[in-house]
């Protein structure tokens, strides 16, 4: 997945409550942000994973945070598939040799391979949803700046 940001302008009274709190309290608050618009988008690809035979990738995305350095109360997320092991109950645990996790099997799905075709879920799913995980973070923002 490409990198994707977003930056929320426009919003003075939001901007000035987040500069008038303590550098850390304002992180804490843009990461939950962040989080809960996270939470929007994991919850579509997971709606818009293939299912196969188990349904097992689905159970594999995750939203994580973090703070970027340099920039007071900036936060990158990433959320999609994680690097967990997604083995077939059926397998054994033998994996021929290819790493399977959810980020490895996301990537051939999302991209193709030559055997199989592009199938774009994790792309679908961010151009579905990011003006509901928009709302949610200026929602979130609100509620916790009070304005």
């Amino acid at each position: 997945m490409p990198d994707v940001t977003v930056s929320i302008s426009g919003l003075d009274e939001l901007e000035k409550a987040l500069e008038a709190l303590d550098d850390k309290l304002a992180t804490k608050v843009v990461r939950e942000a962040v989080r809960e618009g996270g939470k929007v988008v994991k919850a579509e690809m997971v709606t818009m994973a293939p299912r196969g035979e188990t349904g097992l990738l689905a159970e594999h995305f995750d939203v994580r945070t973090g703070k970027t350095k340099g920039e007071p109360s900036a936060v990158s997320a990433y959320i999609g598939p994680n690097a967990k092991e997604v083995i077939h109950p059926q397998s054994g645990g033998r994996t021929s040799g290819l790493p399977r996790t959810a980020s490895f099997i996301s990537r051939l799905l999302e991209f193709g391979s030559i055997r199989m075709p592009k199938h774009p879920f994790l792309t679908a799913a961010w151009e579905a949803c990011k003006g509901r995980a928009l709302d949610r973070m200026i929602e979130v923002l609100r509620d916790r700046l009070g304005t």
